[in-house]
């Protein structure tokens, strides 16, 4: 994405590894990681060109389950289709709740921040 704020502030957003947005079917089936190149000269931006690559969703998999990242099996979901469940408030209740990401989290602050 590339738009101006209502403050003529540009906005440069390439969008996020396997979490594509477009209205357009299309364009959300291609699960490339986008990021956005910028040329900037002496009167600033002269371009914003975007590029997509492949990368090893299994790798990273692979690597999710090393470091026991939580929500693993929404996160494969998300790389392997690109259906996301962040305001699936249910859904993320039952998983906090059966995991209890909610007691982990606690500890982990009360361990690291207070």
């Amino acid at each position: 994405m590339l738009r101006y704020s209502s403050n003529d502030q540009l906005i440069i957003n390439p969008g996020t590894i396997g979490q594509p947005f477009y209205r357009w079917g299309k364009f959300g089936s291609d699960l490339r990681a986008q990021y956005a190149i910028l040329e900037i000269d002496e009167t600033g931006i002269a371009e914003v060109r975007f590029k997509k690559v492949f990368y090893d969703v299994e790798n990273e998999l692979k690597r999710a389950i090393i470091h026991k990242l939580p929500y693993f099996d929404l996160y494969r979901e998300m790389l392997e289709t690109g259906k996301t469940h962040t305001h699936d408030i249910e859904l993320l209740q039952k998983l906090n709740d059966r995991h209890n990401y909610t007691d982990e989290i606690h500890n982990f602050f009360e361990k690291n921040y207070w």
